[in-house]
């Protein structure tokens, strides 16, 4: 038996940890993210199959992710340059803004060969990543040409055929007369001798096999009590079986699990001399948090430089602040948002102003927030009307 834990245990500040580090990531960016476009660019990425990989003719589980600060609304797939249909994209980042999406799809290789995987994500404003794409082995995928050459010819005498050769009968310019010559008699009969040879049993060549490995996670690998977590392995090399939790399931495949407390899921591999190999992977699950209400506003207000408006407010809450947002519908246009960050305290100061190039006009505003916890809270409205710069 061979036990192999393939994702470590964590604590619950790691969550914090990453996602801190995707929020710092975007701030850093330093741009303006509304729902209508994204100006701090768009990306996906194929998490399986691996570039180069060689997988059994069998179902397999694409994985794919794509992050946008403006939102992921969907991941679409091309195979060899054929669309397919698309799987369900969820959200794996801060709720209600879908800044990191994935994608799972199972896809049927429709015969074995070479193929390439192209994804490309779709954001909520209507643009789209550029393409990324891997290209993997379904079975076999020998490119290896055999042509014919012709009849093979014999280069070794001992392998040739014997070539008969005649042989020359000299001419007489008179027919001779033949003597006949007396032939001795045998003295006895001559014994005729069989010699038996044996020919060699041959000895059977046992099949090379390669050596199975497995990749086991979850994703996340902790929750709070009520959430769920996604179980996903890939097992690689020759075996005769995969067990997730006791049923045989594909080579390839995700899972999604809700443990109501911390649990430990077992993937084993059933290996070509019937062994077995076995592969653990843990999740914690966490009480429910007493941290249950969303932040509280204080207050929201605006501010101008030179024609330019900034949203203002400040925000509280015992678990932490680490979201904002700055929501303003500027001359009857529609709701917008620009990402909010924390310039000194409990102040949070949108990233990049709104444009109003001198002219009379109308803001109408507000503000939404999340805590550590993913609580959420919103602001009032706040009507702004200008005449002038600012006014």
């Amino acid at each position: 038996m061979k036990n192999t834990n393939s994702f470590p245990k964590n604590g619950f500040q790691t969550y914090f940890m990453w996602f801190a580090m995707v929020m710092i990531s975007l701030l850093l960016s330093g741009s303006a993210v509304t729902q209508e476009s994204s100006a701090t660019g768009t990306d996906a990425w194929i998490e399986f199959p691996f570039n180069g990989m060689d997988l059994p003719n069998q179902t397999i589980n694409f994985v794919v992710y794509a992050t946008d600060a403006s939102g992921i609304s969907g991941i679409s797939l091309k195979v060899n340059g054929e669309a397919i249909p698309e799987g369900t994209t969820y959200a794996i980042s801060t709720e209600g803004s879908a800044i990191m999406a994935r994608l799972d799809q199972e896809w049927q290789p429709p015969a074995e060969g070479k193929y390439t995987l192209e994804a490309t994500a779709h954001t909520t404003g209507g643009g789209t990543s550029s393409p990324s794409s891997v290209t993997f082995c379904v079975g076999t995928c020998d490119d290896t040409v055999i042509e014919e050459t012709g009849p093979i010819i014999p280069q070794d005498d001992a392998d040739a055929d014997p070539t008969w050769t005649p042989t020359p009968t000299a001419a007489y310019s008179e027919t001779p007369t033949a003597t006949p010559t007396p032939s001795p008699a045998p003295s006895e009969t001559p014994t005729a001798t069989l010699t038996l040879t044996e020919t060699p049993t041959p000895t059977p060549t046992a099949t090379a096999y390669t050596q199975s490995s497995a990749d086991f996670w979850a994703a996340p690998p902790y929750i709070n009590q009520g959430e769920c977590t996604t179980l996903n392995w890939n097992v690689y090399g020759d075996f005769q079986a995969v067990y997730f939790e006791g049923t045989v399931v594909n080579p390839s495949g995700s899972d999604s699990e809700c443990p109501t407390e911390t649990y430990t899921y077992h993937l084993q591999v059933l290996e070509m001399d019937n062994s077995a190999t076995d592969y653990w992977t843990n999740v914690e699950v966490y009480a429910a948090p007493a941290d249950t209400t969303g932040p509280t506003v204080n207050y929201v207000t605006h501010f101008w430089e030179g024609c330019t408006i900034y949203g203002e407010a400040d925000m509280s809450d015992p678990s932490g602040v680490i979201w904002a947002e700055f929501w303003f519908n500027h001359n009857d246009a529609g709701w917008a948002w620009i990402q909010m960050y924390n310039s000194s305290g409990d102040q949070w100061v949108s990233q990049v102003g709104i444009e109003t190039d001198g002219f009379a006009g109308s803001l109408v505003y507000k503000v939404r927030t999340e805590d550590a916890f993913n609580n959420e809270s919103w602001s009032g409205e706040y009507v702004h009307n200008y005449a002038y710069c600012g006014e």
